[in-house]
């Protein structure tokens, strides 16, 4: 517990085969926004997120982030883009991210992410999750023609 992951900018697609493409282990704090050569004394103050985006995408076939259960240990995903997340379970959930406790989303982009079941969330599901200065992309263009 309490391992960081540090991802390089780039495009990130996980697990298409699931349900969700990526999974929330207890106590693994995911941080995105790196350049990739990063020295083991770089702190996570000196990120440029917006030179270095970390894109985690669903493939609109699947929600981007779960948690699977309640987590005991404190659980950080920071300076990533979620986008192209598609729930379609029917139970509740969100594209984007299904969250329960001890989790947090901070510093995140989320964008071009639905859900179509009745009692689905669009975006995010939470029981006792944090979400801490998220930008929420109110009027989305089309993927393709987006920067990355």
């Amino acid at each position: 517990y309490n391992a960081d992951v540090w991802v390089a900018e780039g495009v990130y697609y996980g697990d298409t085969m699931a349900i969700s493409a990526f999974t929330m282990h207890d106590g693994v704090n995911v941080y995105g926004g790196f350049e990739g050569n990063e020295p083991e004394t770089f702190d996570l103050s000196q990120r440029d997120l917006s030179a270095h985006v970390t894109a985690l995408d669903g493939g609109n076939a699947r929600r981007v982030l779960n948690q699977p259960g309640s987590f005991t240990h404190r659980t950080v995903w920071d300076g990533l883009t979620l986008r192209n997340g598609n729930y379609t379970g029917s139970t509740y959930g969100g594209g984007a991210a299904n969250l329960k406790s001890n989790s947090t989303l901070s510093n995140c982009v989320i964008t071009h992410n639905h859900a179509l079941a009745g009692m689905a969330d669009r975006i995010i599901t939470m029981r006792s999750g944090r979400v801490v200065q998220i930008a929420v992309n109110d009027h989305p263009v089309s993927v393709d023609l987006l920067e990355w």
